[in-house]
């Protein structure tokens, strides 16, 4: 397939963002094309002078997302950047054509969103480029501010033409919840910004399933959970204002889950409050409430869940 012929299908397959597309994108930063040139300019060679040569070509252009960010050692991180490397040719078609198609789809996703928060001025710096399997998209915080990422690894492995829509609904509307609600450390923080962002998502694309949610990634959350609501319900209540690492993986990883839940099952509880808080609160109100605004509603929520539920 060609390039141009890639790049029209996936316009088709982001074709619902949006009825017309706007002019242009927003600004953003594009390094997408550098992790294809250092591949095929480096192909064939050595496994260590290909990490070296990644890092001098590629991470150099953006160091703060490069880097280990505290999560690994560089050894393991020099074996991320080889297995990233050496499955490259599994996804290079659809990253190809999804790094063409992206500046028109990203432009359709914000002119989508802005149907629903018109008077936005939320804004991020935003780039796009390979994430080395970290991410589709999603915020982080890099060099001491917060940027919005786009990785189009990610995007080519993980998207369809029906979660690409909701998709971008969800993380654009992290940035205009963030200006409210900042992240913060414990659970309960985590379950209001990932549940809302999903109820959000499910709010401006009527219709769709768990699946165009990303409730079915890495798989089926609802069944793991709806048999055993009231041990998930007591299993959050019982960590809410936890800050801990396991506590946070083991309800928002895509490695985490347990022999019970499936991974980020703490995503589809917290869709649930949200959509139980949207019976009485209309969307916007609920985007822009602020953390002292929020909590008390959020944990209070959760408690009258538990209670239906049968207490714990």
């Amino acid at each position: 397939m060609t390039r141009a012929l890639a790049a029209l299908l996936w316009l088709a397959l982001l074709g619902a963002c949006a009825a017309t597309p706007p002019a242009s994108a927003p600004p953003y930063t594009d390094l997408s094309q550098a992790f294809i040139d250092f591949y095929d300019r480096t192909e064939g060679m050595e496994d260590g002078a290909r990490v070296a040569a990644f890092k001098a070509e590629v991470a150099s252009l953006y160091p703060g997302f490069y880097s280990t960010r505290g999560r690994r050692s560089e050894a393991q991180h020099d074996q991320l950047i080889l297995a990233n490397i050496e499955r490259f040719p599994e996804v290079r078609e659809k990253y190809v054509a999804a790094q063409s198609a992206f500046p028109i789809a990203y432009a359709r996703a914000i002119s989508h969103f802005r149907q629903f928060f018109p008077d936005s001025t939320a804004a991020l710096p935003t780039y796009f480029l390979h994430s080395l399997g970290e991410m589709d998209g999603g915020t982080r915080e890099i060099d001491g501010r917060m940027v919005m990422v786009f990785g189009a690894d990610g995007i080519a492995r993980y998207h369809t033409p029906e979660t690409i829509g909701p998709f971008f609904d969800h993380e654009l509307f992290h940035v205009e919840h963030g200006t409210y609600f900042p992240e913060c450390e414990p659970v309960w923080c985590a379950l209001w910004i990932e549940g809302l962002a999903t109820a959000a998502a499910e709010r401006m694309n009527p219709g769709i399933g768990p699946n165009a949610l990303m409730l079915e990634t890495p798989r089926p959350i609802a069944p793991t959970v709806d048999p055993n609501w009231q041990l998930a319900l007591c299993t959050v209540s019982r960590v809410v204002d936890s800050t801990g690492q396991n506590d946070y993986k083991l309800l928002f990883y895509g490695n985490g889950g347990n022999e019970t839940f499936a991974p980020r099952w703490g995503y589809y509880v917290g869709w649930k409050l949200a959509q139980r808080l949207l019976r009485t609160h209309s969307l916007a109100e609920l985007t822009h409430l602020t953390t002292p605004q929020a909590e008390p509603l959020v944990k209070g929520e959760l408690e009258a869940m538990v209670s239906e539920a049968g207490d714990c």
